[in-house]
Formats: structure tokens, sequence, C-alpha cells
């Protein structure tokens, strides 16, 4: 964007982070279309367009929002159609996942242990192509780069000063994380989680991401502590489980009200 447009403007450096995270909220909102129905297809628009996550980070220059944009795609050919002719497809969309960070191989492992699709074709095939594709690129890259840089850098990013140079890091560090959490995907995010996994009812894909972002934390702590946009990965976690937990509150006979109320209170913590 900057070689074609120049460095002089502002928006060359936000024009495909923002064009990234539109395309993930319309593949948020097909996902949720294809595993769930209507409801639950306009309910994640609403979510994710309202985002304050998303408002705040969805045009951050650095490759979150690209790479969660091709995992969702990944996700979205993987759940609506299991047809070899896809093959090509899922391990190109690997292969790009891997040029643009290399976090790509925690959401390949996901998939590998918690699976995005139950139907009878061998999904899993596609992802261990990719995983020989991104160990072959990795090997290829430490000819240049040499181990000793790498190594240096998943450290400096893990068990940097930032984190480990305080007093009680452990325990600011999670009070920082519910803390970013409960601003950037509201009390509802953090409650719906929460409530879904207590009762096992979280779904497939939303595990998947809540892996795949979960871990990119554990990994890299110090990177957790310093930056509010690591948590970039477990957005659709946050978003899925909103939606999940609305819908159940507004299909209950009982008590159909307190699914308006919870969105209503949601607004209050909108951008």
């Amino acid at each position: 964007s900057f070689k074609v447009f120049g460095q002089n403007l502002w928006w060359p450096g936000r024009f495909f982070p923002i064009a990234s995270t539109l395309i993930s909220i319309i593949l948020m909102t097909a996902i949720a279309n294809q595993i769930w129905g209507k409801t639950e297809k306009w309910l994640t628009l609403f979510f994710a367009s309202t985002s304050p996550f998303l408002f705040s980070f969805g045009k951050i220059i650095q490759f979150e929002p690209l790479l969660l944009c091709v995992t969702l795609l990944f996700t979205y050919l993987a759940i609506k159609n299991s047809s070899r002719k896809l093959t090509f497809p899922l391990i190109l969309l690997i292969v790009i996942g891997c040029l643009i960070d290399w976090p790509m191989i925690i959401f390949l492992l996901a998939v590998c242990l918690i699976g995005i699709t139950s139907k009878s074709y061998k999904f899993h095939m596609h992802v261990h192509i990719g995983f020989v594709v991104l160990v072959l690129f990795f090997a290829y890259a430490s000819l240049f780069v040499g181990p000793k840089e790498l190594i240096s850098a998943f450290f400096g990013r893990s068990l940097g000063s930032e984190f480990f140079g305080q007093s009680w890091a452990l325990p600011k560090l999670i009070f920082l994380l519910l803390l970013r959490i409960i601003i950037y995907f509201t009390p509802l995010g953090l409650a719906s989680a929460i409530y879904l996994l207590l009762k096992r009812k979280t779904d497939q894909i939303s595990l998947v991401y809540l892996a795949f972002g979960g871990s990119n934390v554990l990994l890299f702590l110090n990177g957790a502590y310093a930056h509010p946009y690591w948590l970039y990965y477990l957005t659709p976690f946050f978003l899925f489980s909103s939606v999940s937990l609305t819908k159940k509150l507004l299909d209950q006979k009982k008590w159909p009200w307190l699914g308006i109320v919870l969105l209503i209170t949601n607004a209050l913590f909108l951008p």
C-alpha cells in the first residue's frame, strides 16, 4: 500500500487493516448463518459491527487484522462445503496465513485438536498438508535468519522485562486481561463465555478461536501485558458466545425479555 500510494498520506497504512476488518465482520456473519440461522446471523452482524474492540483495533497497522480475516475465510469455506475441490483453496489460505504471521500455526493446531466440521470428508488432510508447507517454509527462512534470532525474538515477546520485571506480575496480568475483556468485548461477552464454557455448550468454532487466541496470549505473556490488541484472535470467540447466549435468552418462553435487557445493557458499552 505504501509502495503504491506513497508514505506521505496516513490512509495507505490503514487501508488493508480496515478492509480486512470489514471482510472479517462479513465472514463472521456468514459463519453464524451457516452454523446457526438467520437470527444468529443478524445478532452477529450487530455485535461485530458495534464491537468496541474492532472499533479500537480494527484499523491497527499490524498483522492481526489480516491473519484473522484469513482464518475466518478458511473456517467459512471449511464448514460451507466439504468437497475435494476446496483442497487447493484451503491449502493456499494456509500458505498465505503462514506468510502473513507465524501464529497461523496455532490456528492450525487448534483446528487439528478441536476441529471445525463434523462432515464425513477428511477435512484434516488440508491442515496436515499445510503443516508440511509451514515446516518447509520455516526451515527455509531459518537458513537466512538463523535459530538464534528466532529464539531471541520469541523470548523477547514472552519473557520480556515489561511483564516479568514487575512485582506481582501474574496477578496484574490476570486483572489487566479481565479488565480489557470487559472494556473491549463488554460484560456480556465475558459473562456469555464463562456461562457457555461452564455448561459445556460452547460450539466447536468458538472453541477453536478460544484455543487460538488464548494460546497466543499464553505463549507471549509480555506481549499480552504490553499490548491490548494481543486479544485480537479472541474476537470470534467472544462475539459468538454473546450471540449464542442472547439467542438462548430470546428463545426462552418464561423470561424472553432478559435477552432484550441484555442487548440494551450491552449498548451502554458500545463505542
